[in-house]
């Protein structure tokens, strides 16, 4: 029971924040108060279960590997654009909220999780993105691959994942003249 207790509380809490629906005397007071900061902090990152060392920065409440953020902060600004509002739901998992998450998974609570060590967010790279928004995940699928960012889990619409820099497009260069 105090699993599942916990499982609820962590769900209320992504959940808090403006426009979630929820009455602003239900909602966690410090989110709307979050600003992005780019200044980066050491963490220690997984990436196919061999321990390194990253940087993250926070973007609202959740941290996020540097160039991950870098291309999040742009995909952003261009669904600003075109109306439409990105929010981070989850982003850097340290190994033991990996942990955690995956024990809860394990027993019956939550969405899948990968083993400690093992999941994309540990790598910073991995982002949960909230998609309640209907427009949200029609602008992802259209605009994400131009930013670098690709939907990796099937069954989980709001995992998308920092998979490459996007190339920048060159200018043809004229045909040479014979």
């Amino acid at each position: 029971m105090r699993l599942a207790s916990l499982v609820i509380l962590a769900a209320g809490l992504l959940l808090a924040r403006p426009g979630s629906g929820l009455a602003d005397s239900e909602a966690v007071g410090w989110y709307s108060e979050v600003a992005d900061d780019p200044t980066p902090r050491p963490a220690i990152g997984y990436r196919k279960g061999k321990r390194l060392r990253i940087e993250v920065v926070s973007i609202g409440w959740a941290y996020v590997e540097v160039s991950t953020a870098t291309g999040f902060a742009a995909m952003r600004e261009a669904a600003a654009a075109d109306g439409v509002e990105l929010w981070i739901r989850s982003g850097f998992r340290d190994h033991e909220t990996q942990r955690w998450l995956y024990l809860a998974w394990r027993e019956g609570w939550g969405n899948k999780a990968a083993r400690p060590g093992h999941s994309n967010h540990q790598s910073g790279r991995a982002l949960d993105l909230d998609i309640q928004d209907p427009a949200v995940l029609p602008w992802l699928e259209t605009h994400g691959k131009k930013f670098g960012f690709k939907r990796t889990v099937r069954g989980e619409p709001w995992h998308w994942e920092y998979v490459k820099k996007p190339k920048k497009k060159r200018a043809k260069k004229p045909a040479k003249k014979r």
